[in-house]
């Protein structure tokens, strides 16, 4: 069995302005598959805060899959905070550049500075793709680890 631990990441799911039911969903949709759910959490959109529950689910899940802090404000740090939980550096993906300017070009929009850095990653990771919005996923595979990080809104993780 796969241990897993899904953290939902939002100071909206704290506070009770938004209903956290990315957890519930994305745990219903592992039942199928060899793992074994043992804990799903909410964590505020807080660097340090992610960052610890991140390094202490290091030493023991297999597991960690996140769902939310993806998008381009200034709260959304889950990027930066598993970067910072790995020990690895993010850096600027032109190809995924390119496709973000492409998709706000497409809609008539200049893209907002803020949203380049949507397009950080780190080395480890893989993206994912999000044709349903501006937040690519990322899929982490490392020393026994598999980290999968999703955007928070539900109609662009699923599919």
């Amino acid at each position: 069995m796969l241990l897993t631990e899904i953290i939902g990441v939002g100071s909206e799911l704290l506070y009770g302005e938004t209903v956290d039911t990315n957890t519930a969903e994305i745990a219903r949709s592992l039942q199928p598959y060899a793992v074994e759910v043992r804990r799903t959490l909410r964590v505020s959109d807080d660097l340090e805060a992610l960052t610890a529950e991140l390094r202490q689910l290091l030493g023991h899940a297999r597991l960690v899959v996140l769902s939310g802090g993806l998008g381009p404000t200034p709260d959304d740090v889950t990027r930066e905070a598993v970067a910072a939980a790995l020990g690895e550096e993010l850096e600027p993906d032109p190809e995924v550049l390119r496709w973000l300017e492409e998709l706000f070009a497409a809609r008539g929009w200049a893209m907002p500075e803020a949203n380049r850095k949507q397009a950080m990653k780190i080395p480890s990771a893989t993206w994912l793709p999000n044709p349903r919005g501006t937040a690519p996923g990322w899929w982490v595979r490392r020393d026994g680890l598999d980290l999968v990080a999703l955007p928070g809104p539900p109609a662009e993780w699923r599919p």
